[in-house]
């Protein structure tokens, strides 16, 4: 990404929206439409998907179809989750023709284990972790999953886990951004600024792209209306435009 001085705050790409193929409501053809309404440069067809899903290769021929219609880029992705701290994720193994997976925080990778916000704060409440114990297993599970994806990465609405077991986004380190970063980097890993989840926190953001990783823009939409609106992630571009410089 580009970053100027400019306050020009429109942003012209949403980068992860979902569809009918998942628990969008919309269908793709749909959500693409709203796009070419708003003048999007950029759309990122991006469903959720587990170990067992067999549509992969129906969507990305759906998506394929669609690029044939279009001046919009098209970004055929998949979302899935971390599974533990080694990298492991919740992926089919047909992934050809998809061009990015889309690796998020539903839940907390913990050394073997993936769990739940629920079970982190029991955990938590009986001493038994420490925030730093969390945010750490965190970053090492991130590094390792980008390291391991099978496709170029993007980090889906990194951190949005973090408020929900009552942790400070702002714990993330300086060092521990460093470690991202340089594996973001190696990897040509896009981190993604979410706008429903209204994560990664902006000094999170600001520090990556400090650091040199590309930052993109997205929604998270779940409904077409929500499509290409970005009234926080647009707060986020105006900081970096600001502090950044080109």
């Amino acid at each position: 990404m580009t970053i100027t001085h400019s306050h020009a705050a429109r942003i012209d790409e949403d980068l992860h929206v979902h569809s009918t193929w998942s628990d969008g409501r919309a269908t793709i053809e749909e959500n693409l439409a709203i796009a070419e309404s708003l003048g999007l440069r950029r759309l990122g067809l991006v469903d959720h998907v587990r170990h067992d899903t067999t549509w992969v290769p129906k969507f990305v021929r759906a998506v394929d179809a669609l690029r044939k219609t279009t001046d919009i880029e098209l970004i055929c992705g998949v979302e899935t989750r971390m599974l533990d701290e080694y990298g492991a994720m919740d992926l089919p193994q047909d992934l050809g023709g998809v061009d990015r997976v889309y690796i998020a925080d539903h839940r907390l990778p913990f050394a073997d284990k993936c769990l739940t916000p629920k079970e982190v704060r029991a955990l938590s409440r009986s001493n038994a972790v420490t925030t730093p114990d969390i945010v750490a297993a965190l970053v090492r599970a991130s590094i390792a999953s980008m390291r391991r994806s099978p496709l170029p990465a993007v980090l889906a609405h990194w951190g949005s886990i973090l408020p929900k077991i009552d942790i400070d986004p702002h714990s993330v380190t300086e060092s521990q951004l460093d470690r991202l970063a340089e594996a973001a980097v190696e990897t040509g890993t896009w981190v993604e600024v979410d706008e429903r989840w209204q994560a990664p926190c902006s000094a999170t953001v600001l520090g990556l792209a400090k650091r040199g990783v590309p930052i993109v823009f997205s929604s998270d939409a779940h409904r077409a209306p929500s499509i290409g609106q970005f009234p926080w992630a647009t707060t986020v571009k105006v900081n970096l435009a600001l502090q950044c410089g080109s």
